[in-house]
């Protein structure tokens, strides 16, 4: 017969599932003149194992280790499985006549589920690791649930330095993974992963550390069930920002120009797009999509918008830019040499209570919100670029913010 990974658990074994070598098995039983036989072999590297020569008599097959990493699945009989046979690992009561040959007495193994992700330093709170942020070492992540014998699991472990994390050997089950907050940090946005393929699992809230309701079988890998972190930064203070006609005189363009490596690079346009589509990027209208340009372009777009007198959309971008150029792992250390206070979060990470101006940004008034978080506001209410598509109550509520935000912080 053969020892297998049974990849679907219904204890056929079928082409293309895995066959494992090395594992011992042993034959017992009576041959016809009632002596006692017992004998062992081990699997060859196709998983299959043989008794040959043998008498007629009565045998019985035994898996007698289990093979490390895989769960007991269901055994077969000639070929014919076993109801209830996948806590026995024993396949008796052979009967073997002159001539005869019995193949197929099977053991299926099933491979164990596994849950993966990363905790990351979430540079511009996207939700998304993006290529030039850090992983989040040391930082305790717990896995919880029940499994389908009805036995509670209760799991935790550290991320390595990458901020990866593998909670491995599972049984199938409902589970549901948590980060235990890192200190000095706010949450920005968690995300369910994928099991397979497909999204599996719960998330009450994008800033909740917890996901649940996470669905495994048997061989599943869950990946990417991540946890988004932003190093708080506190109250605004003088570094993290510039006023709007910072940006349009010669000083704010040449640092515009000199962020990535240059003139010609696009890493500031396609970052702007991408965090902000509906201001600068695919669904904000060809005049204003960012994607693609270089430093070049993307200056002259805001001395186009400070030259037109758009004022509050001056205030918007000016923030937007502040955010790029003091968090290092997007405009690096650019922003030093101008008077600008460069970190880990920089202007993102900063909190701002937002007074009477809650209603603007879906928030409670006096609440203290973070500026990314304002910015991402701001932007899921653009309409093809335009801020709150014309509302002029929530535009002069954003100029009252952005522009504090901008003096208070200034270089």
């Amino acid at each position: 017969g053969f020892v297998y990974v049974d990849a679907n658990n219904n204890g056929i074994k079928e082409t293309g599932e895995t066959p494992l070598a090395t594992v011992p098995i042993a034959l017992t039983g009576t041959d016809y003149l009632g002596q006692a036989v017992t004998l062992s072999t081990a699997t060859a590297a196709d998983g299959s194992y043989s008794f040959t020569n043998l008498k007629p008599g009565t045998y019985t097959v035994t898996e007698t280790t289990q093979p490390a990493g895989y769960f007991d699945g269901l055994d077969a009989k000639a070929g014919v499985v076993i109801p209830g046979s996948n806590t026995t690992d024993v396949i008796g009561t052979i009967a073997l006549v002159n001539g005869s040959n019995v193949p197929n007495n099977n053991f299926g193994e099933l491979a164990p589920a596994q849950l993966s992700g990363y905790v990351f330093k979430d540079a511009d709170a996207d939700g998304l690791f993006d290529h030039n942020e850090q992983g989040f070492g040391g930082v305790t992540v717990k896995l919880t649930g029940t499994d389908t014998s009805g036995k509670s699991v209760s799991l935790s472990l550290v991320t390595n330095a990458d901020g990866s994390y593998l909670f491995k050997g599972l049984q199938p089950g409902t589970y549901s993974v948590a980060e235990v907050q890192p200190a000095g940090y706010t949450t920005t946005q968690n995300t369910v992963g994928t099991v397979n393929g497909s999204t599996r699992g719960h998330l009450a809230t994008p800033t909740t550390d917890l996901i649940d309701t996470v669905l495994l079988s048997y061989g599943d890998s869950g990946i990417t069930y991540n946890f988004g972190e932003l190093k708080s930064t506190g109250s605004i203070a003088r570094g993290l920002t510039a006023t709007i006609g910072f940006w349009q005189n010669p000083n704010g363009q040449a640092l515009i120009k000199s962020v990535n490596g240059g003139q010609s690079s696009t890493s500031l346009g396609n970052w702007l797009a991408t965090e902000f589509p509906n201001l600068y990027g695919s669904t904000a209208g060809s005049n204003n999509n960012l994607t693609g340009m270089t430093n070049v372009q993307v200056a002259a777009y805001y001395k186009s918008l400070f030259s037109g007198n758009q004022k509050i959309e001056c205030q918007v971008m000016c923030s937007a830019l502040s955010v790029y150029v003091t968090t290092s792992s997007l405009g690096g250390s650019a922003g030093t040499s101008y008077g600008f206070t460069v970190s880990e979060s920089g202007l993102a990470g900063a909190s701002y209570n937002v007074g009477s101006n809650g209603s603007t940004f879906g928030v409670a008034n006096n609440a203290s919100v973070s500026v990314i978080s304002l910015l991402q506001s701001v932007n899921s209410q653009a309409v093809n670029g335009s801020l709150f598509n014309g509302n002029t109550t929530k535009r002069n509520s954003t100029n009252t913010v952005f522009s504090d935000i901008n003096q208070t912080g200034d270089i």
